[in-house]
């Protein structure tokens, strides 16, 4: 954004984004498969992890290379709540329409990490 402006490919749009991709069971109320479940409880686990965690020290070989984000003096975490915020609200919207049962218990399962997540408790 710093360096493009309004061209820039921002990150909430790239957050809004791969929300809509990982999640798409819950706008369309369909069945989500083993895989799917998977991967959605993966998006939870690395939210998470940048929640509670810091960028890793850069090793000296790729420090010219690479660009040091301190994740707490971000927007990252920012985009993170929102995103969260906004997904536990479309997840419980889902629940209500998806006949699925497996379904229905791993969005109810996901519902209650972001809480988790958002007030701070371990997942």
């Amino acid at each position: 954004e710093a360096i493009n402006g309004p061209k820039a490919y921002t990150l909430l749009e790239m957050m809004s984004d791969l929300k809509k991709g990982i999640w798409r069971e819950i706008y369309t109320n369909q069945p989500i498969d083993v895989y799917r479940r998977n991967l959605q409880l993966a998006y939870l686990d690395r939210i998470n992890y940048i929640m509670t965690e810091e960028q890793a020290t850069v090793p000296a070989f790729f420090r010219g290379r690479v660009t040091t984000v301190k994740v707490s003096q971000s927007d990252i975490r920012t985009i993170a709540i929102g995103q969260l915020s906004e997904l536990e609200k479309e997840i419980k919207r889902s629940m209500k329409k998806n006949s699925d049962t497996m379904s229905k218990m791993h969005l109810e399962t996901a519902a209650i990490k972001i809480n988790r997540i958002l007030t701070g408790k371990s997942i």
